[in-house]
């Protein structure tokens, strides 16, 4: 397999293992943020807007990762032949159901 050349390359298991990586620092930062406020900073506190920075932006990727394992789940499936028949004429795969069961 090739390497993704974009983000719209990227498969469904190369996005899982992103978002398997990224949730547990988008948890940190949630953590850091709450004890920030918990202990009351002033809101123009430099460590506490740098903070919220970080938390908005890696949530931003969580959430673009999010659609891009959609978007990957979409494309996987259309790849994949709906019906039992696709690829070949209906009626021939039909004909060819009887003959089995017959």
């Amino acid at each position: 397999m090739r390497p993704p050349e974009n983000s719209r390359d990227l498969t469904v298991e190369q996005c899982q293992v992103l978002l398997e990586h990224i949730g547990p620092m988008l948890l940190y930062l949630r953590k850091m943020l709450n004890r920030i406020h918990q202990l009351q900073f002033p809101a123009d506190d430099q460590l506490r807007r740098e903070v919220q920075e970080a938390y908005n932006a890696v949530h931003n990727l969580r959430v673009g990762l999010h659609y891009m394992t959609c978007n990957a789940m979409k494309r996987e499936q259309a790849a994949k032949p709906r019906r039992p028949w696709e690829g070949q004429d209906r009626d021939t795969y039909w004909e060819s159901r009887q003959k089995r069961k017959g």
